[in-house]
């Protein structure tokens, strides 16, 4: 495990051994030029630059400031990295004019690598979770439904079946006391004593 730990680790401990400096939390995301934003309504979302130059000059376009394109504080990669601070502070002020969803329509516009940031309900309203269907319900007889995740993983000629509701409290207890000898006068004893 140490081994394989180390091995998906490998870039930053490669320049962790090159500058003799330990990453920090926000390591990654500068190495690979990954930013975090949120529009004006303060739904988050996040962008790549990667490495093609494309990616940086449509961002630019994208939120409107294509000025930023030749500044020599981000104009190349190496640059960006070294002011990914600074960049960070620069476009949170441009995104945070409309609200996600513009930004989203800009960036795809733009061909620029990027995400909504979703919490969990927002997750389900996705349509490519629609798509999937991976929410189920789970039906209780005189229960409320149990909305829930769905097994991922299908085969075409293997269907894993959904998940079967919890019992309720003491719903089998039957099923494994009578072979035990309980005849059904001791466990209607044992429920009114609050035995089971």
């Amino acid at each position: 495990m140490a081994g394989s730990i180390l091995a998906f680790l490998i870039a930053p401990a490669t320049d962790a051994l090159a500058t003799g400096r330990a990453p920090g939390p926000y390591t990654r995301p500068m190495q690979s030029q990954t930013y975090a934003f949120s529009g004006s309504d303060g739904l988050p979302f996040a962008i790549h630059l990667s490495s093609p130059q494309k990616f940086w000059e449509g961002l630019c376009e994208a939120a409107g400031h294509p000025e930023v394109i030749d500044d020599p504080r981000f104009n190349t990669r190496p640059n960006r990295r070294k002011n990914y601070n600074e960049l960070n502070r620069v476009f949170a002020e441009f995104f945070n004019e409309k609200p996600r969803a513009y930004w989203m329509e800009q960036l795809e516009a733009n061909d620029v690598p990027h995400t909504p940031v979703y919490n969990l309900l927002e997750v389900f309203e996705d349509p490519q979770i629609k798509h999937m269907g991976l929410e189920i319900k789970i039906e209780r007889k005189d229960k409320p439904t149990i909305r829930t995740v769905k097994y991922p993983n299908e085969f075409s000629d293997t269907k894993i079946p959904h998940p079967l509701a919890p019992p309720d409290l003491g719903e089998h207890n039957a099923e494994f006391l009578k072979p035990l000898g309980y005849d059904d006068a001791k466990l209607a004893e044992f429920k009114e004593k609050g035995v089971i």
